[in-house]
């Protein structure tokens, strides 16, 4: 049975940008260390409910390491993904929020006027969800929060990824130094990857970290790569999660139903979605034109 929930939590894993959401495996995917023999445990059934219909992501990646720890400073969710699949159309959604998003409703009916990437240490993963369904129209069904050095483990875990840098990046604040061109990055070369906007800016920061993502999929799609276990399972430390056990195994069925999926995936930014401002209290802030970013997310996010 222990085997079995190792393999059940693996299935929470695979995401990120941030974040991580390990949906893709109970599927037959080779792993680098061969499990135990153990008697065949009697399988979950799945949900066909939810294997019906669409299912949406909110992932979660927070800034917080060991050394803010120490600080006691807050987790802040700088990368806000929703993750949306439809397995029966083939079709994955990504669409990254901007972390200084302000004036968001809340699901009491009050504002939150401070930075969204904040609302998370005030108001936890439900309150996140809940506030979300509102900004984008549609329901959010499950959030996976994972802090970016978990992330980093992850990537390991998977053998590194492969993906197409358009730009080349000399970022000395993080220590980030890559050619443009095809790269393959380890760990920790794709965190900073994801993390890097200080030689670009968050917007260009969030569609990289969407690029990290596909390119973590694609190494799992890959039949020639080989999974780490134990270290995957050993880089779950920060992770945080409101899916219950007992669906992960359709989780996985809609994954696996999805792994040629066409992809959508956006990220919010002005002039269509946002108003830019910079005052004496909040600093730089983005000021959402709620409508506009209803009407877009909405469709994709709903049937």
């Amino acid at each position: 049975m222990a085997r079995v929930m190792r393999r059940l939590l693996v299935v929470l894993v695979v995401v990120i940008a941030a974040v991580v959401i390990a949906l893709f495996l109970l599927n037959g995917k080779p792993v680098a260390v061969a499990p135990t023999p153990t008697p065949s445990p009697t399988p979950i059934p799945l949900d066909q409910a939810l294997l019906s219909r669409r299912v949406t992501f909110l992932l979660l990646g927070t800034d917080q390491n060991a050394s803010r720890a120490l600080r006691h400073e807050p987790a802040l969710t700088d990368s806000m993904i929703v993750l949306s699949i439809n397995a029966a159309h083939n079709r994955l959604t990504m669409i990254s929020v901007p972390r200084d998003t302000v004036d968001v409703r809340l699901p009491d009916g009050s504002v939150w006027h401070q930075k969204l990437n904040g609302l998370y240490t005030q108001k936890g993963l439900d309150g996140m969800r809940d506030t979300f369904d509102g900004l984008l129209g549609a329901k959010i069904d499950f959030v996976i929060l994972v802090n970016m050095e978990d992330f980093a483990a992850i990537v390991n875990a998977f053998g590194g990824i492969e993906l197409t840098v358009p730009e080349a990046i000399d970022d000395a604040t993080i220590g980030l130094h890559i050619k443009a061109g095809r790269q393959h990055l380890n760990g920790k070369t794709a965190q900073l990857y994801s993390r890097s906007r200080h030689t670009t800016d968050d917007f260009s920061r969030a569609a990289r970290q969407q690029q990290v993502l596909r390119a973590l999929l694609a190494r799992f799609n890959d039949p020639k790569a080989k999974i780490d276990l134990p270290a995957l399972l050993g880089s779950l430390h920060s992770l945080k999660t409101d899916i219950p056990k007992d669906k992960i195994p359709t989780l996985a069925e809609i994954a696996r139903r999805s792994r040629n999926a066409k992809v959508t995936a956006q990220v919010l930014q002005p002039p269509t979605f946002y108003q830019v401002r910079i005052e004496q209290v909040r600093g730089y802030v983005l000021i959402p034109n709620l409508q506009a970013i209803k009407r877009y997310a909405a469709p994709l996010l709903s049937g």
